[in-house]
Formats: structure tokens, sequence, C-alpha cells
């Protein structure tokens, strides 16, 4: 005798024969119908339920389904893995790079177009006022500005450069890591694959970076602002002793040894705080097994 049909709906007798276990042990047809009355797709080819990462919460043995499984250490597939990582983390270091610089090169215009504007009107204020005690006023006040600009841009300028440095410091590190995953490609690199001086000099197209020349420390870009603040440093400090009736030479004297007092406190700022990097870089290199000494890295652009 044939067995009835059974009656629409159901989902046939295929769909009674897989179960799934629920947190409670007892089991529940994965064939049953859904909301609409289709049943849903069962068979060899197609899923029979909702992915265990689809299920928030919901225990792996509840959900039926791929459950992702992740490459094997060292396999062809983990080196992929590996090199897309690598990859991100290096277009990271190189926008933060880029953001980094346009940062300063944007405070720099900014500094030097007050100060443009500064000394125009000044130009145009001195004969208005003949060059009174009021010209002296406004012009303490209009310095002290243009001062205040300098500091702050020098300073941002000196942590540009350090920061520059250590986004350098990753950037090798990760080259070195794409010659590990692929041994001889380091040589088709123009930038440096190591963490020690010759690394970051190869990176920095320069020749010696643990000892620049003094000529190319006095052009580069923290430098040039550094000295432009200290004159005018130093042409406040003018105006403010002339205004006690001393004579042109003590007065223009006095400007000039604050001129190079600012100039030696700013070098000594940069060189304190390009050592506290290092010392930043000197400990994360540390981790590394092939580790070299970073004491005396110290680029300068």
């Amino acid at each position: 005798m044939t067995e009835p049909a059974p009656p629409p709906g159901s989902g046939g007798p295929a769909s009674h024969g897989r179960v799934a276990a629920t947190s409670s042990g007892a089991p529940a047809s994965v064939g049953a119908p859904t909301p609409s009355g289709a049943p849903t797709p069962s068979g060899d080819g197609a899923s029979t339920g909702a992915r265990s990462d689809d299920v928030p919460g919901a225990p792996v043995a509840q959900v039926v389904g791929r459950v992702p499984r992740y490459p094997a250490p060292n396999s062809p597939d983990d080196q992929a893995r590996r090199a897309q990582l690598l990859a991100t983390e290096h277009w990271s270091l190189l926008a933060t790079r880029t953001m980094s610089w346009s940062e300063a090169f944007s405070r720099t215009n900014t500094f030097l177009s007050t100060l443009s504007a500064a000394t125009v009107a000044l130009a145009l204020a001195g004969p208005a006022m003949a060059f009174g005690s009021a010209f002296a006023l406004v012009a303490l006040v209009i310095l002290s500005v243009v001062l205040f600009l300098g500091v702050a841009t020098f300073v941002r300028l000196t942590q540009v450069n350090n920061e520059d440095l250590y986004w350098v410091y990753g950037m090798n590190r990760l080259r070195g890591a794409y010659g590990r995953l692929v041994p001889g490609i380091e040589h088709e690199f123009i930038t440096g694959h190591t963490v020690d001086r010759a690394g970051f000099a190869r990176t920095f197209g320069a020749t010696d970076v643990s000892s620049p020349s003094k000529l190319h420390l006095l052009i580069t870009t923290p430098a040039v602002v550094g000295v432009i603040s200290s004159v005018v440093f130093g042409v406040i400090v003018g105006i403010l002793v002339a205004q006690f009736g001393t004579t042109e030479l003590i007065a223009v004297g006095s400007g000039a040894a604050a001129a190079v007092l600012g100039i030696a406190l700013m070098v000594r700022y940069a060189a304190t705080e390009q050592r506290k990097y290092i010392r930043r870089m000197s400990s994360l290199n540390d981790e590394r097994p092939d580790h070299h000494d970073l004491d005396r890295v110290a680029p300068s652009r």
C-alpha cells in the first residue's frame, strides 16, 4: 500500500531527517516551514540554518551552518592574511605621516603670513605715530602675538619631526616583515627595511643621519621658524630696554643677546624632545630579537 503524500507545507519526509541540538538538549526540526509556509532549503549544497556568526550569543551547537575556520599557521592562506594586515598598517602609517606634514606646512605658512602682515602694519603705523611711545606700545602688542605664534609653530614642527621619525621606524619594521614573508624582495625596496641607522638613512634619502652637518641643521623648517621667532623676541626686548631711556647701543645689544638666548633655548628643547622619542623607539625596538642600537639615530629635516 502506497504511503500517503505529506500535506502541503509540511516540508516532506526529508525535512524531518535532520535535527539540531538546542540549548535544552531537545531535538528541533531543521526543515520546519517558515512563517510564509515555504520550507527552508535542505540538502548537501545549501545552508540549513543560520550561521553561528549571524546569531549573537548563541552557542555553536545550537545553530546549523558552517563554522568559520582560520588558516593553519604558516600556510599559504595564513601568509596572505599576514601580508594583508601588514599592508593595512603600512597605509595607515603613510596616511598619518602625510597628515602630519600637511599640518606642519599649514602652520608654517600661517606664521610667515602673520609675520608679513605685522611688518606691513608696523611700517604703516610708525610714520603716522612719529615712532613715539604710542608706536612702541602698538609694536609690543603686535610682536608679542607674532612671537607666541612663532613659538607654538616651532614646538609643533619639532613634534612633527620626531613623529615622522617614529612613523619611518614603523614602516621600516613593516618592510622587514615583508622581507621575511617573501625572502629576497627587500632587494627591490628603494627605502630601508631595517631599524638601524643605515635603514633610516636609506628611507630619508640621506647619506648620514647619525651626525648631520651643522649647515643642514640651520636649513630645516623648525630651525628657520625658531631663528625668526628668536629675532622677534630680541626686537621685543630691545624695544622694552629703549623705553627706559638707555642708549641705542645698549638696546641693540640687549636685543641681540635675547635673540641668542632664544635660539639656545629652542635648540635645547628640540634636543630634549628628540631624545624622548628615541628612547620611546628604543623601548619598542628592544622587543625585537634582532634589535639595533638607536641611541644615535637622529635625522633632521
